[in-house]
């Protein structure tokens, strides 16, 4: 844990260069779901981005991290 209670995570590399943390990321199964904070004027703003453009506060942030 980090000094904020934030799990933290440190990368291996084996003898192969293969970094051991991601490969057994990739075998793990998703939900799909997670939570993040962005603050209550980062949410407004967001929110208010997402009206304008006629969709729900979702379906923007996914497009905008699919285009990151």
């Amino acid at each position: 844990m980090s000094p904020t209670g934030i799990p933290v995570h440190l990368a291996v590399k084996s003898s192969s260069g293969v970094d051991s943390f991601r490969r057994t990321r990739c075998r793990r199964s998703y939900s799909g779901k997670f939570n993040l904070r962005v603050g209550e004027s980062l949410h407004r703003e967001l929110a208010m981005q997402a009206a304008e453009d006629g969709m729900s506060l979702n379906q923007y942030v996914l497009r905008k991290l699919r285009a990151a």
